[in-house]
């Protein structure tokens, strides 16, 4: 399982380690692995900080709506309220991939549908895994995909730390 992690409000950097913590413990949630910590600007007309983003990875017995559940339990225990597509957020928290499942609820869709679009979520991605099987897809290059992006898109999203550089979380 991958989850997408963002922060541009509060304590970026606390606010992603208090998610991985949650996160890793959640029922039946093995593994927790995180990428380091990216700094992007955000692509939004609402003006706002900069986001801080990551991808963690994880084994889990849960199913795909339990852990998605779970998810938001998480965000809204953080301070996540409901806001305007594209409003600043104290966390936000994305699950990417479930295994090799597609799927489509009313509110989730795996694999994430705008995952290949967003290199706020490859480059992180990139730290934990180069080669992914994407139901849809099959094995897909992560790099080869990163690649294609315009070097000054890739190069907007800065490293910004490791995870654990301020705290040990998981």
């Amino acid at each position: 399982m991958y989850v997408a992690l963002g922060s541009n409000k509060s304590d970026r950097v606390m606010m992603l380690q208090s998610a991985l913590q949650e996160i890793s413990q959640i029922a039946g949630v093995f593994g927790v692995a995180s990428s380091n910590f990216y700094e992007t600007a955000p692509k939004s007309a609402i003006p706002q900080g900069n986001y801080l983003n990551a991808v963690c990875a994880f084994t889990t017995t849960q199913d795909a709506q339990s852990l998605f559940q779970e998810l938001e339990r998480i965000e809204k225990m953080l301070g996540k309220h409901p806001k305007p597509k594209d409003a600043p957020r104290v966390i936000d928290l994305d699950l990417l991939f479930f295994g090799r499942e597609k799927q489509r609820f009313p509110s989730l869709e795996i694999p994430h549908p705008r995952w290949r679009e967003r290199l706020f979520v490859l480059i992180p991605l990139l730290d934990l895994v180069e080669e992914l099987f994407v139901p849809g897809f099959q094995y897909v290059n992560l790099k080869e995909i990163v690649n294609r992006f315009p070097e000054q898109e890739k190069e907007s999203v800065a490293y910004h730390s490791k995870p654990l550089e301020r705290a040990r979380v998981l």
